[in-house]
């Protein structure tokens, strides 16, 4: 029997197999720009940061906006958790320039979505935006990778050996609570895609 705020639930003959979790299932919600980050602080449990974002979005942009939801909800900073997806690409001895590629072509993609340009337009990655969404509808997906600065791919991932990585990764405690990491997986074939994701797992299982 469950009795909630919307639905009244009565299964007769159900016996739950095993004891609840948890009681109360956090909720989170994911944001690009300012009002949906400050919407996530003013009336859920958490904030998910888009994957294309940068450590001076979220300080600049989210943070203030999230501290002013919280005060609007009445909360600390303590009652709340902060997440941010990013691209990470671990490479391996000898496949470095392969493995940079491949982190690009991910920011390539997301840099053709209109809705996500906020972070491109902060640090003033519009040009090479646009001439990857241009490169996108004619097709040309070389071109779209092609258009993506090794200070663009700097800026919105993580990659390098695994050491690196750990690094950058344990960098973001400065002001996230909860990294979450995506290998790159767009233009790869699914082999390449659980390669990259293997090669996380390996990083960060110890």
């Amino acid at each position: 029997v469950y009795g909630g705020e919307h639905y009244n639930v009565n299964m007769k003959g159900f016996t739950r197999p095993f004891s609840p979790v948890r009681t109360q299932v956090p909720i989170f919600l994911a944001a690009v720009g300012e009002n949906m980050a400050h919407a996530s602080a003013r009336s859920t449990n958490g904030y998910i940061g888009h994957i294309v974002c940068s450590q001076k979005y979220i300080e600049d942009v989210v943070i203030p906006a999230i501290r002013e939801g919280l005060g609007q909800s009445g909360r600390d900073r303590s009652d709340f958790c902060m997440s941010s997806i990013f691209i990470c690409a671990v490479c391996g001895k000898k496949d470095i320039s392969e493995t940079r590629r491949a982190a690009k072509a991910t920011v390539a993609f997301y840099a053709t979505v209109k809705t996500y340009w906020k972070p491109f337009e902060m640090h003033n990655f519009m040009e090479q935006a646009q001439k990857i969404r241009g490169c996108y509808f004619n097709g040309d997906v070389d071109g779209m990778i092609e258009n993506v600065s090794d200070q663009m791919l700097e800026t919105f991932s993580i990659v390098g050996d695994a050491d690196f990585c750990r690094k950058r990764v344990a960098d973001c405690a400065r002001y996230l609570d909860l990294p979450i990491l995506s290998a790159p997986h767009y233009y790869m074939d699914p082999m390449q895609v659980s390669m990259y994701q293997n090669r996380i797992i390996e990083t960060f299982s110890s």
